[in-house]
C-alpha cells in the first residue's frame, strides 16, 4: 500500500506492451498504425494547454 504506485503502474504498462510485441505481433502493428501524438489528439480535440492547465 505504500508503494510507488506511479513506478508500479509504467512497470505493469512495459511488461504488457513486452509480452503483447513478443506474443501477438499482428496486435502490435495494429497499435502502433493508430497509436497517436497526445499533442495531436490536444489539438484535434480542441483542448488548448491553457485549458488543460486550469483542469489538472
Amino acid at each position: 500500500l505504500s508503494g510507488n504506485h506511479a513506478a508500479i503502474a509504467s512497470w505493469r504498462r512495459d511488461m504488457a506492451e513486452r509480452l503483447t510485441k513478443e506474443r501477438r505481433p499482428d496486435l502490435w502493428r495494429a497499435y502502433e498504425e493508430t497509436r497517436m501524438d497526445p499533442a495531436k489528439d490536444r489539438q484535434l480535440s480542441g483542448a488548448s494547454d491553457q485549458s488543460r492547465g486550469y483542469r489538472e
